[in-house]
């Protein structure tokens, strides 16, 4: 059977079988091509006879094709993993990015934790100032009693101080406590507004 005689919907099937090879899209889109383009012209037999046989313009397309597909990226299969290859040069770009941008911020961050530590660290050793005080006026009172039967008057006045250190010490570690609570009550204000404006 020559072209002249082949009718529009004969051609296309054989050109079908002959682009079994090709992907189902890639043979549909040139299948609708072909079909459209003998549909559109005036003479159907004309036009299939100017276009060739099937064989050639199947030959012709699946040409086409390999050299389409050995120049472009490969595509993902269905089911199968697929990493694109990284773009050249990307890498670099970023890693001064992040050095421009990020070492000032890495920066800050240990700023605020050694900040955090060291008011942390001020606090504790102050509130210890505190506890050793309140330690130093109960040595001072229990040390002070058998010193009060010797010299009354030495005894009295070590008493005393022992009592005056336990009352500083007290107040002082109480003073240390509300501090530390007032901090944490800031510190949270300060994240629940840092974090609404987010």
């Amino acid at each position: 059977m020559t072209n002249s005689n082949l009718t529009r919907q004969e051609y296309i099937t054989q050109l079908e079988e002959k682009l079994n090879a090709l992907p189902e899209s890639e043979r549909k889109n040139a299948l609708n091509y072909y079909d459209s383009h003998i549909k559109e012209s005036e003479d159907e037999t004309a036009a299939i006879e100017k276009l060739g046989s099937p064989s050639d313009v199947a030959a012709n397309i699946l040409s086409s094709y390999v050299k389409r597909s050995s120049q472009a990226p490969p595509q993902p299969v269905a089911g199968a993993a697929y990493d694109a290859p990284p773009a050249k040069g990307t890498n670099w770009l970023l890693i001064v990015l992040l050095a421009i941008f990020g070492l000032p911020l890495i920066g800050l961050g240990f700023g605020a934790i050694g900040l955090t530590i060291g008011l942390g660290g001020g606090i504790f050793g102050i509130f210890i100032g505190g506890v050793s005080v309140l330690i130093t006026g109960i040595a001072s009172l229990v040390l002070s009693l058998p010193i009060f039967f010797q010299d009354p008057g030495f005894g009295l006045l070590a008493s005393g101080l022992g009592l005056f250190f336990i009352g500083l010490g007290t107040l002082w570690v109480m003073l240390m406590v509300m501090l530390v609570k007032w901090l944490i009550q800031l510190i949270k204000g300060f994240t629940i507004k840092l974090g609404g404006r987010a």
